[in-house]
């Protein structure tokens, strides 16, 4: 609601191109995070056209071709992602110690996950991680680490999927997001379900199912299109 009916408008009226596509870019990631993946890349792309034309180099422009990277991976179109994410690195390279680097290999690590090449996908990880820990990026450092649950997950590697999973709700920063810990706690039940531990998969099902309010999302969703619809009737307008 503050981005599209302040922040957005504020900006434009300002004519502040970079504070404009912000908050597109924003809106983008909030949408993706709500699996509105269509809606989301029409912002990102609004984000893209503002910055290529007229602020092409921006470290705004970097970041914004990293999230509509992950929005293409989550949509299935992967090699639509990668020349979005050579762009990045483009803009990345003249700056070897940018603190941005740990997201970059984020996203080229699911990149290379999505293609089914776990080999670099790891090595993509292990960089972004080692760089997290450098730059004291916690957040960031454990969503590479749980990246690499996907890795293990694909590889049929369940013990090692499951111990990851418990050091991550151990260290505790991605949990600390509803979303993120049902998503954790579903995995927990997936895995464990896996590796025949069908009474630890029953606890976390059960913890999963009391987070889970599928009506309260529902119509946190619907709200998130209301707002959105608004805006761009106020737009045309």
């Amino acid at each position: 609601d503050i981005l599209l009916n302040k922040s957005v408008p504020l900006a434009e009226k300002a004519g502040n191109v970079e504070k404009t596509a912000h908050y597109y870019s924003q809106l983008g990631t909030i949408l993706m995070y709500n699996a509105k993946f269509d809606k989301a890349e029409i912002y990102n792309k609004k984000t893209i056209n503002l910055l290529e034309s007229k602020k092409p180099g921006s470290t705004i422009l970097m970041l914004a071709y990293l999230s509509a990277a992950s929005n293409y991976i989550y949509k299935g179109k992967a090699d639509e992602a990668k020349k979005l994410l050579d762009k990045a690195k483009k803009i990345l390279d003249p700056h070897p110690e940018s603190t941005h680097y740990p997201n970059y290999y984020y996203n080229e690590g699911l990149y290379y996950t999505a293609k089914g090449d776990f080999k670099n996908a790891q090595i993509s990880l292990d960089k972004g991680i080692e760089l997290a820990k450098k730059y004291g990026q916690g957040q960031l450092l454990q969503m590479l680490v749980f990246r690499k649950y996907n890795i293990f997950l694909e590889q049929k590697n369940f013990a090692s999927a499951r111990q990851l999973l418990l050091e991550v709700v151990k260290e505790g920063t991605l949990i600390v997001d509803v979303n993120n810990r049902k998503t954790i706690y579903q995995q927990l039940a997936k895995t464990n379900e896996y590796l025949g531990n069908m009474g630890e998969a029953y606890n976390w099902a059960m913890k999963y199912s009391t987070l889970s309010d599928s009506l309260s999302n529902s119509k946190m969703k619907e709200k998130i299109t209301e707002l959105e619809a608004k805006f761009q009737h106020a737009e045309n307008q």
